[in-house]
Parts: structure tokens; sequence; C-alpha cells
């Protein structure tokens, strides 16, 4: 019976390994940084008896002139006695900064009614994948020179 000893990770590998681990971090960093900021707001009615659809209107302060954002009036549920779930997107937003918004009921007959501020914040890059990239980051730069200092 011959018994030998573990083989070292050859220098490659240890490169190789290096360049994933160096490509993973800049991958997170683009995923991150790519996608566009969105405020997604979100409203649940009980009924919407004599309900056509809704609006929503955004300010840059709470106290600010309100704008229109949705294109069109978002229509109300198809079954005015059970209510319904809605999201809006907002994507014309800026990473970092605060929004506020107001819903607007609009009935069949025209009357209008506005609900109160809510705000939103459109969210900048996650501090866990910062962090997780960093890590990749000097993980990989660690296991490349490892692999370029043993080819020596």
């Amino acid at each position: 019976m011959t018994v030998s000893a573990p083989r070292p990770r050859q220098n490659w590998e240890l490169f190789v390994l290096g360049i994933l681990w160096f490509v993973l971090g800049g991958a997170i960093l683009y995923m991150q940084f790519s996608r566009p900021p969105i405020i997604e707001i979100e409203w649940v009615t009980e009924t919407e008896f004599d309900t056509a659809g809704f609006n929503i209107y955004r300010s840059a302060t709470p106290d600010g002139e309100f704008v229109q954002i949705n294109p069109q009036l978002i229509p109300g549920a198809a079954d005015p006695a059970s209510g319904d779930e809605y999201v809006y997107a907002d994507s014309d937003v800026q990473a970092g900064e605060t929004y506020y918004y107001k819903l607007e009921d609009v009935e069949y007959s025209g009357a209008r009614q506005q609900h109160e501020v809510i705000a939103g914040q459109a969210p900048r890059a996650e501090e866990w994948a910062l962090i997780l990239a960093a890590i990749s980051f000097v993980l990989g730069i660690a296991l490349i020179a490892t692999g370029i200092r043993s080819w020596r």
C-alpha cells in the first residue's frame, strides 16, 4: 500500500479562483448599479362602488405642488363589492431621494377624493451587496497574488 501526501493546490487553480471571485464582486456591483431605482406605491381597497379608477400625484416636498404621474387613469377593480390590491411603480426617481405621493379616487360621476400624503424613498445600492462585493474583491486579489507568487 502506497501512501502519498495530499497534492498542494496548483498555482493556476489559485489564480483562476481569484479571477472568479474578482468577477463575482464586479457582477454584484453591476447588478446593484445597473438597475434603475423604483418606488412602488401600494394600496388596497375594500369596496369600489362607483369608482372609475385612481390617479397618483408626486411632489418633492410634503406640502409642495403635486403633479399627476400616471399617464392615464388606473382602472378600478372588476368587482366593486370586493375591492382589490394595487401597485404602481414610479421609475422616474433618483436613488436616495425622498418623494411624496397622494392617491386620488376618481368616481364615474367625476367626483374626486385625495388621500393623505405618503413618503417613499428611492433605494440606493444595498449595503449587504457592497460588503459582499468588497469581500469578493479582497479574496479575489489575495488568491490571484498567491497564485502569481507561487509561480516564482
